[in-house]
C-alpha cells in the first residue's frame, strides 16, 4: 500500500515537472537524471518517469555541494565537510600562524570562515554519537593548531577551551 501511494505521488510530481518545463522549451534529460529513495521507505524504488522512460536509482548523489544518500546517517556528508574544512584551514594556515596577527583576530577569522564551510547544510544531518565525537575532535584539532598546542603537550580539551575563552571570550 505505502509503495503504491509513493509511486503515485512520484508520477504526479514527475508529470508536473515535465509539463512545466516543456512550457519553457526545456526537456528532462533521461541519461542525466536519477532518483534516490531514503532508507526510511524500506524496499521502495523510485517510480519517476519522463516521456514513458523510468529513471534509474542511485545510492547517493551530490546536490548543491551536499551529498544526499539513501542512508539516513550523514557520515559520508560529514566526512566530505571535514575534508573541505581541512582544505580551508590549509589555505588559512599562513595567516593563522603569522606572528603579526593576534590570536583574537585568528579566532575571529576561523569562526565565520571555517565553521561556515563545515556547517553548510548541517540542518539536514542525522548525527550519531560517533559523528558528534568526530566533529568535536576536528574542532579541537583546529583550535589546537591556531593556539600552537601540539599533541605532545598532553593538554585536555577543557583547558584548551578555557584558553580560547580567556583569549577571545565565549563562542
Amino acid at each position: 500500500m505505502k509503495s503504491t501511494y509513493w509511486q503515485a505521488v512520484q508520477r504526479n510530481l514527475s508529470t508536473r515537472v515535465e509539463r512545466s518545463s516543456s512550457g519553457y522549451g526545456m526537456k528532462v534529460s533521461i541519461p542525466k537524471s536519477k532518483g534516490v529513495v531514503n532508507s526510511i521507505t524500506r524496499g521502495a524504488k523510485t517510480a519517476i518517469s519522463t516521456g514513458g522512460n523510468l529513471l534509474g536509482d542511485v545510492d547517493h548523489f551530490k546536490y548543491l555541494g551536499s551529498i544526499l544518500n539513501k542512508d539516513v546517517k550523514s557520515t559520508q556528508e560529514i566526512k566530505a565537510r571535514i575534508a573541505k574544512e581541512i582544505a580551508a584551514m590549509t589555505r588559512l594556515h599562513p595567516i593563522l600562524q603569522s606572528k603579526n596577527i593576534s590570536l583574537q583576530v585568528n579566532i575571529r577569522l576561523y569562526r565565520p570562515i571555517a565553521i561556515f564551510i563545515f556547517l553548510y547544510r548541517c540542518d539536514s544531518w542525522t548525527t550519531t554519537a560517533e559523528t558528534e565525537r568526530r566533529i568535536q575532535s576536528f574542532e579541537m584539532k583546529c583550535l589546537r593548531k591556531i593556539f600552537g598546542i601540539s599533541c605532545q603537550q598532553r593538554r585536555i580539551n577543557k583547558s584548551v577551551h578555557q584558553e580560547v575563552e580567556s583569549t577571545c571570550g565565549r563562542r
